[in-house]
């Protein structure tokens, strides 16, 4: 269950309280309460328990392109701008009268399907 409501917040974009509100509506339809999670954070003990470990990796904003480091030795983690279409990486947000942070424009999760895999087989 824990597994499925993280499903749910990673494809939907759903925020915490929303799954906090869903793991409580599924809580109180079901009979039996022993396994299921209270809250969002409940669900995250329960996810990191298992070793299912995830990773974030910046986008294009067209998705043309990633930003990481590879094995091949392509050190892309370092460039500002994509290689195929030019756009930037991070955009510019006012964080007070002056100063501006520089925040992504995109970014994807990937989990390791090998660990998974391994988890499933065991």
């Amino acid at each position: 269950m824990c597994v499925r409501l993280f499903s749910c917040k990673s494809n939907w974009n759903i925020p915490n309280q929303c799954i906090d509100f869903i793991a409580k509506m599924i809580r109180d339809a079901t009979p039996i309460k022993s396994g299921l999670p209270k809250t969002y954070y409940d669900a995250k003990k329960c996810v990191s328990k298992w070793g299912l470990q995830s990773q974030r990796i910046d986008c294009c904003v067209d998705g043309r392109m990633l930003f990481y480091d590879n094995e091949y030795g392509k050190n892309d983690i370092t460039l500002l701008k994509c290689k195929f279409c030019g756009k930037p990486r991070y955009q510019p947000r006012k964080t007070g009268t002056t100063t501006t942070k520089q925040v992504l424009v995109k970014l994807m999760f990937y989990f390791p399907l090998i660990l998974r895999l391994q988890r499933m087989y065991a």
